[in-house]
């Protein structure tokens, strides 16, 4: 009985943790699914199993978390020598105007052989500051964000797809030639098997498409046969709580992605 309680427990502490992230981001509806139905409706009817009945049933093991489905258990998939280089290699990079005033360079962090890679498309001051990915404000709400599809950030793996801050300059065509091969490479080392692209230049170049990001958004597309979702950047949620329910959607579906 004592781990029915607890399996309970854990599901309805999870539940509640869900339910206030989609209060936060201004969810207050659901689609009634034809899943949803059925579940509503057989939780209506009346359970007249007895207590003796119930301490019989063998309770099913719960399945693997999302961080571990994302992974390969066979082996591998990254050499980490190669990520180990291609970060000393960029780490000594002059070539373009941004080295001029970054602090750090923001090559990357977390499983480099995780399931999700989220790409951003540059660093901000915050990133500059620690040279970590994600920080700030924006860097609690994607905690926030990850967290509600089962994972934490040291289970994915976070850059961006230039990799020193432009500060109020926006970015130049050329700065992101000069810093592509090195995502490429990061790419290629560690074989993710969904790609998040947080932001509109990063979501134009790996789908090859010059629509914006309000269009490009909610749907995968093929990149070298790996899936990638554009979706919004956390900065741009903080200005514009609106597009958060969208954001959302874009994360349940990398989710039921990384299931498969």
């Amino acid at each position: 009985m004592t781990n029915l309680n607890d399996a309970t427990s854990t599901i309805l502490k999870d539940a509640r943790n869900l339910l206030l992230f989609h209060r936060e981001i201004g969810i207050d509806s659901y689609h009634l699914t034809p899943e949803l139905a059925s579940f509503l409706d057989s939780a209506k009817e009346k359970d007249h199993t007895s207590p003796e009945q119930i301490d019989a049933r063998k309770i099913p093991s719960l399945p693997k978390t999302l961080a571990a489905a994302t992974k390969n258990d066979a082996a591998p998939k990254t050499d980490l020598a190669t990520i180990v280089e291609i970060k000393q290699e960029i780490d000594r990079c002059t070539r373009c105007r941004l080295h001029e005033k970054r602090r750090t360079i923001v090559f990357g962090e977390g499983d480099n052989k995780a399931g999700l890679l989220i790409i951003a498309d540059h660093p901000g001051p915050d990133e500059d500051q620690t040279g970590r990915p994600f920080q700030g404000e924006a860097g609690e709400l994607f905690d926030k964000m990850i967290g509600a599809i089962g994972l934490k950030r040291e289970e994915v793996y976070l850059t961006s797809m230039v990799k020193c801050c432009p500060f109020e300059q926006p970015l130049q065509e050329a700065e992101i030639k000069t810093c592509l091969p090195f995502l490429l490479r990061q790419i290629t080392s560690i074989s993710p098997t969904v790609i998040c692209a947080m932001g509109l230049k990063t979501a134009q170049t790996l789908t090859k498409n010059n629509k914006d990001i309000f269009k490009l958004r909610g749907r995968f597309y093929d990149f070298n046969g790996i899936p990638v979702m554009p979706t919004f950047h956390p900065q741009l949620l903080l200005k514009n709580g609106e597009l958060k329910k969208a954001t959302w959607l874009d994360l349940q579906m990398i989710q039921q992605k990384l299931a498969l």
